[in-house]
């Protein structure tokens, strides 16, 4: 325990140091001694309720300073300590009414004082209808209450709440604080890169020595000890995420910032390109391949947008018809030609079985899906069982689509698209727009081909507070008109 203890501390203090001297900012070495004290009282106490204080003590440190601050802390925070260790706050009733984890803690401490202090200065908790934060923050709402819904639908009166309370805290919590609050959406990127790049050092140094840092760092805790996952001989590292692949998506997400760092932070260009190799090295140790097809597909869109947006569009159209003649292909018979070219894990084979399987639930339940409890149980669905004896859906919008409806899938596409189309209409400096649009993209692929595991949907929520945050700051989120409504304001 305290080799890792040692390990975790000079990896976060070497990172720490080399972000100060490149930002000529101080704010993220205190960062780094900020991580290694809440690890060392975690660590050494073995209690939670020790650290669940530390934070209530930073939440009335953050209240005092700006709301920048408290989106900076929540950052560095979430993903440097271990998720998946669970809190109780030890009084009965409180625990039964509200489960919680370091995310929720987080949330509570942090952005809670935050949630009502931007109520009382008058914030409005719906943005006007014409404007692009209006048609999200509404979308958002919907699929919540969808959520809710279906809470309603599969358990109890008490345990319906519970998660309705939980939803609301997990999703619209953070949403409403940071795209409301956010004022250097460019910070907040740096901010991501920096904590990718310490979990990056410790992944490579778990992968190089066969040891997982973070088991011995949570076994304190009161964590189960987590078996070994092995690709190819290697070992699969999980950080602080407690799972491969939200360690790869994590990555995935901060490696395209990491390729524009550049244009935020003004450095040379070798920082960029060592930030880059950092992260895809981490990427590498953790045994995911979704991450590497994201974020081939995000760069993509970087060398579309630096090109030009009349480029984008032309390109756009394109692909549009490059993917028609595609699906022709595909089902016309090259399916056959994927299926013999699959590997031998049957990763893309899985993925086309489960889709076939489940089917006939889309149909049955269309507008509201069914109960997980359900649905896993279908004799049909059951034919997609892996060796481990589960089901892993490994589509976010097929899951959406058996569990919640038809209604759901549309109002989670619907809040991406209007994140997009505001991203691609504002016009931002350093081209922060562009980065989040590649990394938006990005992110709804590996959502088609990864399923809503732990704590990717805190990634993504967080993803869009920001990219709404940007829409907001720079076009006051008003949706763009028509070029003849524009001339007839003027002439007035």
């Amino acid at each position: 325990m305290l080799n890792a203890f040692i390990i975790a501390a000079f990896s976060f203090a070497s990172v720490s140091f080399i972000f100060s001297f490149w930002t000529k900012n101080n704010c993220f070495f205190r960062f780094g001694a900020l991580c290694i004290l809440i690890f060392a009282v975690a660590v050494f106490s073995g209690n939670k309720q020790i650290t669940f204080f530390l934070y209530a003590i930073l939440s009335v440190y953050i209240l005092k300073t700006e709301l920048d601050n408290a989106i900076y802390f929540y950052l560095v925070l979430l993903p440097v300590f271990p998720l998946a260790v669970s809190w109780s706050i030890g009084l009965p009733g409180i625990d039964v009414l509200i489960i919680l984890n370091h995310n929720r803690v987080l949330l509570l401490c942090l952005f809670g004082p935050l949630f009502l202090r931007l109520l009382g200065r008058g914030i409005p908790v719906i943005d006007p209808a014409k404007s692009y934060s209006g048609v999200a923050d509404r979308l958002i709402l919907f699929y919540i209450f969808i959520e809710c819904f279906t809470h309603f639908r599969d358990d109890n009166s008490l345990v319906a709440a519970r998660n309705s309370i939980l939803v609301f805290i997990d999703i619209w919590l953070p949403y409403f604080v940071i795209s409301r609050s956010i004022k250097n959406v460019d910070t907040a990127l740096v901010v991501v890169v920096y904590t990718a790049a310490m979990l990056a050092v410790l992944s490579i140094i778990e992968e190089k020595v066969f040891y997982r840092i973070y088991d011995a760092i949570t076994l304190p805790m009161g964590e189960p000890f987590k078996l070994m996952k092995l690709r190819g001989g290697k070992l699969r590292t999980f950080a602080s995420m407690n799972n491969p692949l939200v360690l790869g998506f994590f990555f995935a997400l901060s490696f395209l910032v990491a390729v524009k760092i550049r244009s935020l932070l003004r450095c040379p260009i070798y920082v960029p390109l060592f930030l880059g190799a950092l992260i895809i090295l981490g990427v590498e140790a953790s045994g995911s391949r979704s991450p590497l097809a994201a974020n081939f597909i995000g760069f993509l869109v970087l060398i579309w947008w630096f090109f030009g947006r009349q480029f984008v569009k032309k390109t756009a159209t394109y692909a549009f018809i490059f993917f028609i003649l595609f699906l022709v292909w595909f089902f016309s018979g090259g399916i056959d030609l994927v299926l013999q070219l699959d590997n031998e894990q049957g990763t893309f084979y899985y993925r086309y079985e489960l889709i076939l399987n489940s089917m006939h639930l889309i149909k049955e339940n269309l507008l509201f899906g069914s109960s997980p409890a359900i649905f896993l149980q279908d004799p049909i669905l059951m034919n997609s069982i892996q060796g481990e004896g589960i089901i892993d859906v490994t589509n976010t919008y097929l899951f959406l689509m058996l569990k919640s409806g038809i209604f759901s899938l549309l109002a989670f596409l619907g809040i991406w698209l209007t994140v997009l189309r505001g991203l691609y209409v504002v016009e931002t400096p350093e081209h922060t727009a562009s980065i989040l649009m590649s990394v938006s993209i990005s992110t709804m692929f590996m959502l088609f081909i990864c399923s809503p595991i732990l704590f990717v949907p805190a990634y993504f929520w967080i993803l869009i507070a920001l990219s709404i945050g940007l829409i907001r700051r720079y076009s006051g989120g008003v949706i763009a008109t028509s070029q003849a409504k524009n001339l007839i304001q003027r002439s007035l």
